[in-house]
């Protein structure tokens, strides 16, 4: 599986939310609470058309009023604008998309379609969609609904459940287990489980994987990825 430009969800140097919010319990209110806990080296860049400032942080319109290119976007925006901003994203440079937004499938005339053929159009890879987010502790970047940023470490948590990852996150920081990164895999229209193996694999600050999977959709290139990754 291609690991191309995946490393840009895991060590992003900037972070553009789309969808922030300043209203209480929504998603994009929740998110940017955790990215701006977690006291990233790069900058996080709230963008929605409705708000000039959120807290005191400057909110922009649109992803082509950034300052700069962002590395990884975060989109929590409803499904039927999601395509349009994947396509901003793209035209301004980025190459990583995690979608925390639900309501998308591969079936012909669903959003997802074209969620898809606008990310191939782009060159922009996607994690998710219906997901709850993705942690990386070295680099103190949580865009996920955890409150909690958990301790740096050399084990990777890949989850199919969300529910799970909370609560693994939860029972993992009060017993001082700490991770490398714990990613939400959602749908996994584009980066799947298998992709995921194939990059931590490859570094050498993953000492070992865990997943909780509830199907596997290529159980051929599964056991390849697993086999190289257990080597």
């Amino acid at each position: 599986m291609s690991v191309k430009h995946l490393s840009s969800f895991f060590s992003p140097h900037s972070i553009a939310l789309i969808g922030a919010s300043p209203r209480p319990g929504s998603v994009g209110a929740m998110v940017l609470k955790n990215l701006l806990a977690a006291e990233p080296d790069g900058p996080v860049w709230p963008v929605n058309p409705r708000y000039d400032h959120i807290g005191p942080y400057p909110c922009y319109r649109d992803v082509a009023s950034l300052p700069l290119v962002p590395e990884l976007g975060v989109i929590a925006v409803p499904a039927p604008a999601v395509p349009g901003v994947i396509a901003e994203l793209g035209e301004k440079g980025t190459r990583a998309a995690l979608v925390i937004t639900a309501g998308f499938h591969k079936d012909e005339g669903d959003y997802g379609e074209e969620l898809m053929a606008t990310a191939r159009k782009y060159g922009v890879r996607i994690m998710g969609p219906n997901c709850i987010g993705l942690i990386v502790p070295e680099k103190r970047v949580n865009a996920s609904f955890s409150h909690i940023t958990p301790n740096d470490g050399d084990l990777v948590f890949l989850s199919q459940s969300g529910a799970l990852v909370t609560g693994v996150v939860d029972w993992a920081t009060s017993h001082g287990l700490g991770f490398r990164a714990v990613v939400s895999l959602g749908d996994m229209l584009d980066v799947d489980v298998n992709a995921l193996l194939d990059y931590f694999a490859g570094d050498i600050r993953t000492r070992a994987i865990l997943m909780y999977l509830e199907s596997i959709k290529d159980a051929r290139s599964f056991m390849s990825a697993a086999r190289v990754a257990a080597r």
